[in-house]
């Protein structure tokens, strides 16, 4: 794997002191080193597996895009897959409506708000989400999605599509 010099870690960096992305923009100028084109994440980011799987089985672009960016926090604070999806979430309410982030809240069966119970629709969602997230690890390289065709519906599936 090629190194990264010091100028492209701090390009990198400045997006992630300047806190949660506020548009679909921001949002894909943070993806560069997890989407392959600066080696500092792997390539294969997990997301971008079970995207392809949600894809390829015909889910909407909400649920798309949520399995795209359920682990969006992970490379921005290194925690653990029990509680990345709901930080994701969280780092990305101003990019991404409630139908691409209530599947992530959701992806342990339990609501974000402790006191009310999650609409049934999410919890389905959150389910489907899971199945594909546990089955990106069995995804072949050779069947994953261009990043650019990922990107496109979640920009779609965004505020600013």
């Amino acid at each position: 794997m090629p190194s990264v010099s010091a100028e492209q870690r701090d390009a990198l960096a400045r997006p992630q002191r300047a806190g949660p992305p506020r548009s679909f923009d921001e949002f894909e100028q943070r993806l560069p080193c997890i989407a392959g084109r600066v080696p500092l994440a792997p390539a294969d980011w997990t997301g971008r597996r079970a995207a392809t799987l949600a894809r390829r089985a015909g889910a909407c672009d909400h649920l798309i895009t949520a399995a795209l960016v359920h682990d969006f926090a992970r490379y921005f604070d290194g925690r653990e897959e029990a509680c990345v999806a709901r930080r994701s979430a969280d780092l990305l309410v101003a990019v991404f409506p409630e139908p691409v982030l209530e599947p992530m809240r959701c992806l342990d069966g339990r609501p974000s708000d402790p006191g009310a119970a999650p609409a049934p629709r999410a919890v389905t969602q959150g389910r489907r989400l899971r199945a594909y997230i546990d089955s990106a690890s069995t995804c072949s390289d050779d069947l994953l999605l261009p990043w650019q065709t990922l990107l496109g519906i979640a920009r779609r599936a965004s505020f600013d599509g």
